[in-house]
């Protein structure tokens, strides 16, 4: 398992809107890159992406005590998803 650190840009209002959104299930969190920009619009496409990737390691899920953590090449390539899909 890799403990992913938390960045520095990511803050809990980020992380209580993109679980907001995953419990109304609104929104495919993959394609919420472009909400995630609208609700702070000071975040750049990168940050964007780092706050999306870190959120995605921080969610509680169903497994392993309630986190399901992603492993290093899981992160990789959802960063390189989100990135494409914020295009």
């Amino acid at each position: 398992m890799t403990n992913v650190e938390r960045p520095s840009v990511v803050r809990d209002e980020h992380l209580n809107f993109l679980s907001g959104l995953r419990n109304s299930g609104s929104a495919n969190m993959l394609g919420t890159a472009t909400l995630l920009q609208e609700m702070d619009a000071a975040l750049s496409q990168m940050e964007v992406c780092a706050v999306l990737a870190y959120w995605m390691t921080w969610y509680p899920g169903p497994h392993n005590n309630g986190f399901v953590p992603l492993q290093r090449s899981e992160l990789n390539r959802l960063v390189d998803f989100i990135r494409r899909d914020s295009r």
